[in-house]
């Protein structure tokens, strides 16, 4: 558009240079609007609430984990960051450490390519 408006000026039509520039400054507002609200969004350490419910879902649904602490989501430019604390119930460390790549690859199906810190207490059964 801004294209055409600058050709039908060259062709002496005044008012079409006005309109060009006003296209342009639409599109650089509009885009200078998106690239903020991002910036702000990873500043708060805003994420999607559907997603941060389906991470929670997919944690209960692992039957070690008893009680779920802490969940805190963050989004970076190239993947997500999640905090996590958690009381579960395993017998070992080999257990424990199996159920940190359980949690971890649970939280990766959901958000993608994630870094997860996990902090998982042992309890014991009730």
């Amino acid at each position: 558009m801004c294209l055409a408006c600058l050709i039908a000026a060259w062709y002496g039509l005044p008012v079409a240079d006005t309109i060009a520039a006003i296209g342009v400054a639409g599109l650089l507002s509009y885009t200078s609007f998106m690239v903020g609200r991002r910036a702000l969004t990873m500043l708060l350490d805003r994420a999607d609430p559907k997603m941060s419910v389906a991470v929670l879902d997919s944690l209960t649904d692992i039957p070690e984990i008893k009680n779920i602490k802490t969940l805190h989501i963050r989004r970076l430019p190239d993947h997500h960051v999640i905090d996590l604390s958690a009381e579960v119930e395993v017998s070992g460390l080999p257990a424990l450490a199996r159920l940190q790549d359980e949690v971890h690859h649970a939280v990766c199906a959901i958000v993608g390519e994630a870094e997860v810190c996990a902090a998982l207490r042992p309890v014991t059964p009730a």
